[in-house]
């Protein structure tokens, strides 16, 4: 299977409650980084 040349950048726009704790929000960004170690074709997280 040839390899995808072109570069996609996707963008994830989030709105959380007032009552959602700061560690909550902590541990659902590093939950989203850790994609890159389970999804082989992504690349990077911002």
């Amino acid at each position: 299977m040839e390899e995808a040349k072109e570069v996609v950048k996707q963008m994830l726009l989030a709105r959380f409650k007032d009552e959602v704790k700061l560690e909550e929000i902590d541990q659902l960004i590093k939950g989203y980084a850790n994609l890159v170690n389970l999804v082989e074709p992504m690349k990077s997280f911002e």
